[in-house]
C-alpha cells in the first residue's frame, strides 16, 4: 500500500526533476527510509514514512539536507520540501554564507515563495525567519540545524491529488 506507490513517486521526481537539479544527487540511492523497525516485539511499524534526495557525499540521507516528502501517522499529514538532517553544519555554514552574501536578492526570491510555503527554523515563526532574511541585517539567517521549507496537506487528500503530486512536489523542489 505504501512501498510501491512511493518508489514510483521517487522514479518519477528522480527523472522528471532531481536528474535536472543535480544529476549527482539524481544517483542516490537508499532514497525511502524503513516502514518495519527492528523493535523486537513491539510494535513493529514507525509511524511515519519518507523519502529524500540527498548529498551522495554524506554519510546517510540522515546526514544531508534534503529535498524530501513523506506521511505522518501522528499528524496525518503528507508534507513535502527542504529540510536539514542531523549533524549538518557543513551545510548550515554553507547556506549561511549564500544567503547572508545575498540577502537581497534571496529575500526577493521568497516574495515568489508558494502562498502556501511554511518556513520554520525550530520555534522561529514563518515571518520572523522572513523578517531576518529581507533585513540583511543581524546574525546568520540559520542559526540551527531545524530550518524547514515545507508544504503539506491532510493525508485523506493524497486520492484527489495523486495524479498531479508529482509535479506539486517537483515545483516546490525546483523553487528551493
Amino acid at each position: 500500500m505504501l512501498r510501491d506507490p512511493t518508489n514510483r513517486l521517487v522514479e518519477e521526481l528522480r527523472s522528471n526533476y532531481i536528474q535536472e537539479l543535480d544529476p549527482k544527487v539524481s544517483n542516490t540511492t537508499r532514497n525511502v527510509s524503513v516502514l518495519r523497525k527492528n523493535d523486537f516485539g513491539r510494535g513493529g511499524y514507525y509511524g511515519h514514512y519518507w523519502a529524500a534526495f540527498y548529498d551522495p557525499a554524506a554519510v546517510s540521507k540522515t546526514k544531508s539536507c534534503q529535498l524530501l516528502f513523506g506521511l505522518s501517522g501522528k499528524t496525518r499529514e503528507f508534507n513535502f520540501g527542504f529540510a536539514f538532517g542531523i549533524n549538518c553544519d557543513a551545510y548550515v555554514t554553507k547556506l549561511n554564507s549564500a544567503i547572508n552574501a545575498n540577502r537581497k536578492a534571496v529575500a526577493d526570491y521568497f516574495q515568489s515563495a508558494p502562498a502556501d510555503l511554511q518556513v520554520s527554523q525550530g520555534k522561529q515563526s514563518d515571518d520572523d525567519l522572513r523578517t531576518l532574511i529581507a533585513s540583511g541585517e543581524g546574525s546568520d539567517v540559520c542559526a540551527t540545524q531545524m530550518l524547514e521549507l515545507r508544504k503539506s496537506f491532510a493525508i485523506e487528500q493524497i486520492p484527489e491529488r495523486s495524479s498531479g503530486l508529482a509535479n506539486e512536489i517537483g515545483t516546490l523542489f525546483r523553487w528551493v
